[in-house]
């Protein structure tokens, strides 16, 4: 095997020498870009099951909710008297 570097590895070498790095408010926008997208993943996460469980249950299908199997007082977004925690 030869040691020398491939023609266009050194042309590719000496293209990114000469090129200036990008300006700094190229990497803000990406950075903000990725932040909108990880929050709107994370509402998504957060809200669309729901969504889709009630859309199911009007129309009288099976939700299967972790906390259908509960009674109606002992329900996490429910306020319970009895239990001052």
């Amino acid at each position: 095997m030869r040691d020398e570097q491939n023609n266009f590895k050194r042309l590719m070498e000496q293209d990114e020498a000469l090129t200036p790095p990008p300006p700094i408010q190229i990497a803000h926008r990406v950075i903000g870009t990725m932040n909108t997208y990880r929050f709107m993943g994370d509402v998504t996460d957060l809200f669309l099951p729901k969504i889709f469980s009630t859309v199911l249950g009007m129309s009288g299908g099976p939700t299967n909710l972790p906390d259908d199997d509960l009674p109606p007082d002992q329900h996490p977004n429910r306020l319970n008297p009895h239990n001052r925690g």
